[in-house]
């Protein structure tokens, strides 16, 4: 009995020894993969708008700015998400959110994340497909406790479609950078 125990203590010591650590230079990488996942999940959220999953992408208080307006927390986020819903024409068809050019930059357990967006309505199968909104997104984002990546502040800039519901509105140009943005 004694030596099946030293035997299996053996076996498991011996597999320990044979997986490589992890080297430190993939650590970013892993990193940047699990962010451009977790930004793919959060939009294909934003085509079904469901705000179910909110702590999967968001730190609880976690600032959301929109064309110049900041909301803070999942509550606040939630209370847009379903505003815009209700006053938003309903789309028929079939829409889709594009993510292009995303850039994600790791630095230790912040990162930043740059993208542009376009929403794609096809309204019939046979029919051509419209633009039907466009513009950037910057994200500043944390590693947790846990080792996951949240979005403490995202801010999202119309381009196109959206003249009438932010008229007047300043909005950030090109060069905005959210590590330094106030």
């Amino acid at each position: 009995m004694r030596s099946a125990l030293i035997g299996a203590l053996a076996a498991v010591a011996l597999t320990a020894c044979s997986k490589p650590a992890p080297d430190e230079r993939l650590q970013p990488l892993l990193d940047r993969v699990a962010i451009e996942d977790m930004m793919d999940g959060l939009y294909r959220n934003v085509e079904t708008a469901s705000t179910a999953d909110y702590e999967d992408y968001f730190t609880p208080d976690t600032v959301f700015e929109i064309n110049g307006t900041s909301y803070r927390g999942y509550e606040a986020i939630q209370d847009y998400q379903r505003k815009v819903a209700t006053t938003s024409p309903m789309l028929d068809g079939t829409f889709h959110m594009l993510l292009n050019n995303l850039k994600v930059e790791v630095d230790g357990d912040t990162a930043t994340a740059q993208l542009y967006f376009t929403g794609v309505l096809s309204e019939s199968l046979t029919g051509d497909p419209r633009l039907h909104k466009h513009g950037r997104e910057y994200d500043l984002l944390k590693r947790q406790n846990n080792g996951e990546w949240r979005i403490v502040k995202r801010v999202i800039v119309s381009d196109a479609s959206a003249e009438a519901d932010f008229a007047g509105v300043e909005r950030p140009g090109e060069d905005y950078d959210i590590r330094t943005a106030q």
